[in-house]
């Protein structure tokens, strides 16, 4: 019990994430995830995978992701790499429905010096 004139503050700080999901096996548009909380220390990101090639664009998955450190503090799904791995573009972000749009944009490479 709190006595004459102490007071109680309760904070509660929200983990739950909303993500955009979708997979590629399934017919599953407009449709959401809600992640599931993390352990203590970790995160919960959403993320989506696409391949794009000269001839189609081709959505694969979108959803929650769990504690990736190239997802901290990302406010916006976006792929940086030239060339991706295989050819599956990878994006993951830090907020709710982030991963609603997504997009490519490499970062700029510096030449090598020549000799």
């Amino acid at each position: 019990m709190l006595g004459a004139g102490e007071k109680f503050i309760f904070i509660y700080m929200a983990t739950a994430t909303t993500c955009e999901y979708y997979d590629s096996q399934v017919e599953s548009f407009n449709t959401t995830e809600h992640c599931e909380t993390p352990d203590t220390g970790k995160r919960v990101h959403c993320y989506a995978s696409w391949k794009n090639t000269s001839l189609e664009f081709k959505l694969l998955k979108k959803g929650c992701w769990l504690d990736y450190s190239d997802c901290y503090g990302k406010e916006q799904c976006i792929e940086n790499k030239d060339k991706p791995d295989k050819d599956v573009f990878f994006c993951c972000c830090d907020r709710d429905m982030c991963n609603t749009n997504i997009s490519h944009v490499p970062l700029p490479t510096t030449p090598k010096p020549t000799d």
